[in-house]
């Protein structure tokens, strides 16, 4: 029988069995699960982040799922300074690490190290009031452009997504290079001995998958759910 490896991370797309073939694992190779999801470790919010079921949870122990009032800053940084010590305890227990997950940003930060890009809040928030203002996205894609060695790197959901945008060029302007730039420089092989496995089916399979998730979701609590988030302050949290 191969040697047992030290840690493992199981990782894909939204509908890809990520968490299903997680919680395989770690129930045949005696293991607990880290959810690498940015969003699953909030109390309240059940449906919406597809987290993984009582009866799973009950199967194999999951960490940093269900954890979380809403009101509790979470982020890459906080992700990383948690599951670094709980990697150690679980192999100092003979327990394997299982990730799965869910936001790549913090398995990547978590296997490949993770350094805090500059911030600075006064800033972001004049470059959200500017993308409020007409053409103003059209402006801040340009400006990341022309700060960019090479502008065909820019992942587009840089350029979808208003608030990634904003933290785009928030990088740009306090450290003269876009974030993809600075995060290319970070090691090329994992600083944590992992096996990593990248469920990736095709979008024939994904598509229609998606949508029957998205319509369970909305039969079953979505929009209630994210009304009582809501009314609990959700747009006044920090994360």
């Amino acid at each position: 029988m191969a040697e047992r490896p030290q840690c493992l991370a199981i990782l894909g797309p939204t509908c890809a069995w990520k968490s299903e073939t997680a919680l395989l694992i770690a129930e045949e190779l005696d293991g607990e699960i880290l959810s690498c999801d940015s969003m699953q470790v909030y109390e309240g919010l059940d449906v919406g982040t597809a987290k993984p079921t009582a009866e799973m949870r009950a199967r194999r122990r999951h960490h940093f799922v269900d954890t979380l009032p809403l009101a509790a800053p979470w982020d890459t940084h906080r992700f990383v300074q948690a599951a670094r010590p709980l990697l150690a305890e679980l192999t100092a227990r003979g327990m394997l690490p299982v990730l799965a997950g869910g936001t790549g940003l913090y398995a990547r930060a978590l296997l490949y190290g993770f350094e805090m890009l500059p911030a600075d809040r006064e800033l972001f928030g004049r470059l959200e009031q500017e993308l409020e203002m007409p053409g103003g996205k059209e402006r801040l894609v340009r400006e990341l452009r022309a700060g960019s060695a090479d502008p065909q790197k820019m992942p587009l959901d840089t350029v979808r997504n208003p608030r990634r945008l904003a933290r785009a060029v928030e990088v740009l302007r306090l450290a003269g290079r876009p974030p993809w730039e600075l995060l290319s420089d970070r090691p090329q092989e994992p600083i944590v001995p992992v096996h990593q496995f990248i469920l990736l089916p095709t979008m024939a399979v994904l598509k229609p998958r998606i949508v029957r998730r998205a319509t369970w979701m909305l039969e079953n609590g979505w929009i209630e759910e994210g009304e009582a988030a809501l009314a609990a302050g959700l747009l006044e949290t920090p994360t």
